[in-house]
C-alpha cells in the first residue's frame, strides 16, 4: 500500500487579501514561510521517496522544506499548476462579480465547461490534474515508490481528489476544502491503483489552524 501526501502551498499576500492568484507567480508571505517551516514537523513522520511540485514559486518554496528532510528527486510538473483564471487573476471576487456578472454566475454555479476570459474551464483543469495524478501513480508503480509528496494548489488538489477518490475527471462531484500547508493523505493500492482518502487537511503542525484562502 503506497501513500500520496497532497500539500497546498503556504499562505501568500494574495491569499490574505482575497485576490485570485491562478498562475500568477506570487511568493509566500511571512506567515506562509512560517507555515512551510511548520510543515517540517508533519513531514518528519511521513518519509517520501519523491516530491512532485507545481512550477509556481509558492509551491516550490513550500516543497523545499520536504526536500531538506529527504534527499529524494524533485519533479516539477506543469499540470500541477493552479487553475488558469485568465483576466480574473489579480481580482477579488467582488471585482469579478461587478465586472463580469453573467460570467461570475456561470463560474459560481460550477459549470464545468465555462472558462473565465483568457482562462481554462473546470473540465480542462480536472483533465490536466488527472493526467498529473496518473503520471505520478504510474511512476510510483514503475519505480516501486512507497510514498510521494505532491505540492500544489487548492483548486488543483480538489480537482485531483475528485479523480483519485471518486473517479471523476470532467466535473467537480465534490469540492474538497484544501488548506494552506495542511497534509491530505491518500492511500494507493500498488496493484490496482485504487485510492482511498485516509486523512483530509491534517493541521496539527499548524496548531490546529485552518486557512482556506481563495485561489
Amino acid at each position: 500500500m503506497g501513500k500520496l501526501y497532497l500539500i497546498r502551498h503556504g499562505q501568500t499576500d494574495w491569499n490574505l487579501i482575497g485576490r485570485i492568484q491562478g498562475c500568477q507567480d506570487i511568493p509566500l508571505n511571512a506567515k506562509g514561510r512560517s507555515q512551510a517551516d511548520a510543515l517540517r514537523q508533519a513531514m518528519a513522520a511521513r518519509p517520501v521517496d519523491a516530491v512532485y511540485v507545481s512550477p509556481l514559486i509558492r509551491a516550490r518554496a513550500t516543497a523545499q522544506v520536504i526536500l531538506s528532510l529527504y534527499p529524494v528527486p524533485e519533479r516539477v510538473i506543469k499540470n500541477l499548476e493552479e487553475i488558469h483564471y485568465g483576466l480574473w487573476e489579480g481580482m477579488s471576487l467582488e471585482e469579478i462579480k461587478a465586472r463580469y456578472p453573467g460570467e461570475y454566475d456561470l463560474w459560481w454555479r460550477g459549470d464545468p465547461e465555462y472558462a473565465p476570459p483568457g482562462g481554462e474551464s473546470l473540465s480542462q483543469a480536472m483533465e490536466r490534474t488527472a493526467q498529473a495524478a496518473e503520471l505520478i501513480l504510474n511512476e510510483m508503480k514503475e519505480k516501486n515508490l512507497q510514498a510521494a509528496a505532491v505540492v500544489s494548489h487548492g483548486a488543483s488538489i480538489s480537482c485531483m481528489l475528485n479523480w483519485l477518490i471518486l473517479g471523476n475527471r470532467r466535473s467537480l462531484e465534490k469540492e474538497f476544502p484544501v488548506y494552506n500547508a495542511a497534509v491530505t493523505t491518500v492511500e494507493v493500492d500498488g496493484e490496482t491503483g485504487k485510492c482511498w482518502l485516509k486523512e483530509l487537511n491534517d493541521s496539527f503542525h499548524l496548531g490546529g489552524e485552518l486557512q482556506n484562502s481563495e485561489k
